[in-house]
């Protein structure tokens, strides 16, 4: 992402058969890689990625394919926010069919949008569902005194819960049609999805995420 005058030039870097990465606008690999039919608008200036960001490639809808995550700035009319852009794998998963990536048909460029206090976001299924969710390390900053962007008070940990319409099935005996989920023997299967704003886990009093200006707090998952 580089930017030009405050306009946001979005590169795509495409490996060329392992020999070199070609830079391709954004907005040229989008007209070549939307679906049929589809109404984005290609030609519309792309938000500015953040300066500090965790973009992914993620699967968020259930179908087993990697979907594309950005996060971005935006001016949404009240201010600068932080918001996460969502652009689904929308080819069909016949070999040799031509990729293609395409915004939620629900949603707006901004799927989910993230305090601009909070540090990077991190994906996992932090609930156990089997979805992806989007976990970020919050808290509350001031730049007086010296202090830059250090968090001061309120650190803890935020998940924005990712809501499958058809979530996967409870019962490993579940069969298709079964209560309107999904079943061990169709778990691939694309969902229309939302996030939702979770749980919140303080950190212990009077301890607070590490941030500093050029170095956000970020957190890192595994098993312990």
């Amino acid at each position: 992402d580089t930017q030009e005058r405050g306009t946001a030039s979005r590169l795509v870097l495409l490996n060329d058969a392992g020999h070199k990465f070609d830079a391709v606008p954004w907005q040229d690999w989008l007209r070549a890689h939307s679906p049929p039919g589809s109404s984005v608008d290609a030609g519309a200036p792309p938000n500015l990625l953040a300066p500090f960001h965790a973009s992914a490639t993620v699967d968020i809808n259930g179908d087993c394919r990697a979907d594309v995550v950005l996060e971005t700035v935006a001016d949404l009319g009240a201010g600068t926010k932080r918001v996460l852009e969502v652009w689904l794998r929308a080819d069909g998963k016949a070999k040799g069919a031509p990729v293609a990536y395409a915004q939620p048909d629900s949603s707006a460029v901004s799927v989910l949008e993230i305090g601009l206090s909070d540090g990077m976001p991190s994906f996992l299924d932090a609930n156990g569902d089997g979805s992806i969710d989007v976990v970020v390390p919050a808290c509350e900053k001031r730049a007086d005194g010296g202090r830059g962007s250090q968090c001061v008070e309120g650190s803890a940990v935020q998940v924005y819960a990712n809501k499958l319409k058809t979530p996967m099935c409870a019962s490993a005996w579940a069969t298709e049609g079964s209560g309107g989920c999904r079943p061990q023997s169709g778990l691939c299967a694309a969902s229309e999805f939302v996030f939702e704003k979770g749980t919140s886990s303080p950190l212990e009093e009077g301890v607070q995420f590490y941030a500093q200006p050029g170095w956000p707090s970020a957190l890192r998952m595994g098993m312990w």
